[in-house]
């Protein structure tokens, strides 16, 4: 199965992925930046205190804004990749039941093994809560658990937005295989209202704290305009006008959003806030992730090109389920040597972030990538060499 360069749009860096092999997987190389990029601001949220950092980056909502670009990403790439196989199957022979099985096999090699790995480690060591939230995360539900209790454990705070995505892998590939191109345009447009709509309805029923931004029908703008913004390339890479467009358009009222908001009073605006700032925060990225799939130039693409980058976010699904699993383990083991550090302080956040990033890229080399490397026994064609 080839791309159709004239029905996926491209530029020179939306190629075949080399660490695919895969006709289905176009390599945009400055999303594996914009990923280090998200998962940075998740680490400085979880790691560091805001007092040690600049002012205006301690005032930006890096935690939440990490996560929500991750799901634009995630609405994105995983629309585009099955657009691609849909269009794909009258010139493979395949059918729609073939191809949710071959899907869900892939996402299985990338996904479950180090999540499970990590959290079957969590429990035998006795990491606190992971016996007591064991079968939450197993079953992929701790969001929802997260929202009953109303609070994060740090060790595990940041399993809640797996389950979020996981959630949305079993029902979209559905949507995406069985419906017309019109059907799903609208159907997408419905899922971006859904997640404000939630915030409102959860609001409105005096339901506060976490729960309002952690179940996964709060989740769906963000995931849902990636998924537009797939469903508007076609399944490729955004043309230059569709990035001017956004530009225009979705960039300019997702900043004019979420500047007012963080400007005004949380006492006058907080519900407010609470519904419309993350849709602001994805219009913002929905914007970002398109012109990043086009290839942008200046020092901003030069950045996400970056090796350095580039290979952080190539490790980003490792270092994000791993960094705040070895913060606390790393942090009883340095008061026990008698180091003078508090959780949260710079040179903490330096050991946490060095040890991260060591052992996210063990795990890729030794253990991730050897089983990613066996998608290619269940390509999306019947044929492997059909797409060599």
């Amino acid at each position: 199965m080839q791309i159709d360069k004239a029905k996926y749009p491209s530029n020179a860096s939306a190629i075949r992925d080399p660490r695919d092999g895969s006709a289905t997987a176009l390599f945009m190389p400055q999303l594996d930046g914009l990923r280090a990029v998200a998962v940075g601001a998740v680490m400085l949220h979880h790691l560091i205190n805001g007092e040690y950092l600049p002012t205006l980056i301690a005032r930006l909502p890096l935690g939440f804004g990490g996560v929500r670009l991750f799901f634009v990403l995630s609405g994105f790439l995983i629309t585009g990749i099955l657009i691609r196989v849909r269009d794909g199957m009258g010139s493979t022979g395949t059918n729609r039941v073939w191809m949710l099985r071959q899907f869900y096999l892939r996402r299985f090699l990338r996904i479950f093994p180090l999540y499970y790995l990590v959290i079957v480690i969590g429990a035998l060591v006795n990491l606190p809560p992971v016996r007591e939230e064991f079968w939450w995360l197993a079953s992929y539900l701790y969001n929802y658990r997260v929202a009953y209790l109303g609070w994060f454990h740090h060790s595990i705070a940041h399993f809640w937005s797996l389950a979020v995505e996981e959630q949305f892998y079993l029902f979209w590939p559905w949507v995406v295989l069985y419906s017309s191109r019109r059907a799903l345009v609208w159907i997408a447009i419905v899922m971006s209202a859904v997640g404000p709509a939630s915030r409102f309805v959860l609001i409105a029923n005096d339901v506060w704290q976490v729960a309002p931004y952690v179940i996964t029908p709060s989740c769906l703008d963000a995931l849902g305009f990636g998924a537009l913004l797939a469903i508007a390339t076609g399944g490729g890479s955004a043309t230059e006008q569709q990035v001017k467009r956004l530009a225009r358009s979705a960039l300019p009222l997702g900043l004019i959003v979420a500047v007012t908001l963080e400007t005004l009073s949380w006492k006058y605006i907080g519900d407010l806030h609470m519904v419309a700032f993350d849709t602001a925060l994805a219009l913002i990225f929905t914007w970002l992730v398109a012109a990043a799939s086009s290839g942008m130039s200046g020092p901003v693409g030069s950045f996400l090109t970056l090796r350095p980058v580039a290979y952080v976010g190539r490790i980003a699904y490792g270092v994000y389920v791993i960094h705040l699993v070895v913060a606390l383990p790393l942090f009883w083991l340095g008061k026990r040597l008698g180091l003078q550090w508090e959780f949260g302080g710079r040179t903490f956040f330096a050991s946490v972030s060095l040890a991260t990033l060591a052992l996210a890229s063990l795990s890729w080399h030794l253990f991730e990538k050897p089983l990613n490397d066996l998608k290619r026994h269940f390509p999306y064609a019947p044929n492997p060499t059909r797409q060599r």
